[in-house]
């Protein structure tokens, strides 16, 4: 079992503010609060692997398919620069589309210096090359493909179709100025919500009552993007290295959930202005099991 008042020591060593710890390992889940914090944190980023699983359970449904362009799912009655059309939903959610600037970062969105309609906003900015390039504009335009083939937000398919097969109960979200769900950023879990997610990719897209979400392999073997600092980025996720034996999300101020399917053993932080080391966590739990 992941010791989580050792990972603890270790983080607290740093003076970060982490609010609470949770590990899932043996079959078995643990939450250890460090400090007091709100139950529910806004996860910001890993935000961004929710939206990838809704689109990959609609892809289960048949109803989707990430090899499709981004333009072949986009609001009717809207312009956009053609370039759309040969975008795929894969390179959407793998940050590959070609942009020289990532946008819509919570600065520029809490500043008023960007227009309302995010979408358009999103849509219409130049294509500079095919690179890897970070930003939260991508996922909302996969909120809002999501949205269109749903009929309804990305927070309502949450609530209806996703969550209740996770056993997610406990959410919230902060809607975009226009009624939208932003889909990059601003939900807001708890720390079973994060290890909700985790266990669902240990399980390869099959829930604990064995319906399926996602096919096997659609996170894992995906294809990934070459990412600044010698990592790799794909639908979402992170990897250290091709063959690393972890792979993780993150969000800003120091959320994080690591996925190690060799150990089936996941863990989870939540936290505020915590710089965190991954590669170092995911050592000092594997040499928790070892």
């Amino acid at each position: 079992m992941i010791d989580l008042h050792a990972i603890s020591a270790m983080l607290n060593t740093n003076g970060n503010h982490v609010y609470r710890i949770a590990a899932y390992s043996d079959g078995k889940q643990e939450v250890c609060p460090v400090q007091e914090g709100n139950a529910l944190c806004n996860i910001y980023s890993i935000t961004k692997s929710f939206t990838a699983v809704a689109f990959a359970y609609l892809c289960q449904l048949g109803e989707a398919d990430f090899s499709e362009s981004v333009g072949h799912y986009l609001p009717e009655g809207i312009s956009y620069p053609a370039y759309w059309n040969e975008v795929t939903v894969a390179s959407l959610l793998s940050q590959n589309v070609g942009h020289s600037r990532g946008f819509l970062f919570s600065a520029e969105r809490s500043s008023g210096s960007c227009p309302a309609d995010f979408l358009s906003y999103a849509l219409n900015e130049p294509q500079t090359g095919n690179r890897f390039c970070y930003s939260n504009a991508t996922f909302y335009i996969a909120s809002r493909l999501i949205e269109r083939i749903y009929g309804d937000t990305l927070e309502v398919f949450w609530k209806k179709e996703l969550f209740p097969r996770l056993g997610i109960r406990a959410y919230r979200t902060v809607p975009t100025p226009l009624g939208h769900t932003f889909g990059a950023s601003d939900l807001y879990l708890d720390a079973d919500g994060l290890l909700a997610l985790g266990r669902l990719l240990l399980n390869e897209g099959e829930t604990n009552a064995g319906e399926r979400i996602f096919a096997r392999g659609t996170f894992t073997a995906c294809p990934r993007v070459v990412a600044p600092f010698d990592e790799a980025y794909g639908l979402s996720f992170w990897w250290k290295a091709k063959d690393a034996p972890y792979y993780y999300c993150s969000g800003a101020h120091g959320q994080l959930l690591i996925v190690m399917p060799n150990e089936k053993s996941l863990l989870a932080v939540q936290s505020k202005e915590a710089e965190l080391s991954v590669s170092a966590l995911y050592g000092l739990c594997r040499k928790q099991q070892a």
